[in-house]
C-alpha cells in the first residue's frame, strides 16, 4: 500500500516533469536531454544539434552532451570517429532520484522551515494535500 500511494504521489508530483528537469539542468541542458530522452537510439552531436535548430554551435553542443557524460546523466560510446549518446535513465527515475536528493539536502540544511515551506506550497492544491495525506497514512 505504501508503494502504491507513493507512486501516485510520485506521478502527481511529476506531472510538469519538463519544467522540473528544466530547473535541475540548465535551459540548453534540458533542451538537449528532451532530445536524448524522446530518441529511440544514441545521438551523434550532429543528431542533437539538427533537432535544436538554428543558433547553436556544434561546439558548444559537444561540450554540454560532454559534461552531461561527466554528470553521469549520459552515457557516450565512441562509434568511429564519432561519440554516440544515450541517457542513463529515463526522465521520470531522473527527475526523482534528483529531486530526492534536492528534498534531502533542503530538509538537512533547513530542517522545519523547508518541511513548513514544502506544506504551504502543497496546500494550496486540494488534490496535492489529499495525495500528501494518503502517502503520511501509508507510511506509518
Amino acid at each position: 500500500m505504501a508503494v502504491e500511494v507513493a507512486d501516485i504521489f510520485l506521478s502527481a508530483t511529476l506531472c510538469s516533469m519538463k519544467h522540473v528537469s528544466t530547473k535541475m539542468l540548465g535551459s540548453l541542458q534540458a533542451k538537449i536531454m528532451d532530445i536524448i530522452w524522446k530518441a529511440e537510439r544514441p545521438l551523434k552531436p550532429a543528431e542533437v544539434l539538427e533537432q535544436l535548430g538554428e543558433g547553436y554551435a556544434y561546439t558548444t553542443v559537444m561540450t554540454i552532451l560532454k559534461r552531461l557524460s561527466e554528470r553521469k546523466i549520459l552515457t557516450r560510446k565512441m562509434e568511429g570517429k564519432v561519440y554516440l549518446y544515450s541517457p542513463v535513465s529515463c526522465r521520470k527515475d531522473f527527475v526523482e532520484t534528483n529531486l530526492k536528493d534536492i528534498f534531502g539536502d533542503l530538509v538537512n540544511s533547513y530542517g522545519k522551515t523547508a518541511i513548513a515551506n514544502f506544506v504551504d506550497v502543497v496546500k494550496n492544491n486540494k488534490e496535492d494535500m489529499t495525495l500528501l495525506r494518503k502517502y503520511l497514512e501509508s507510511n506509518k
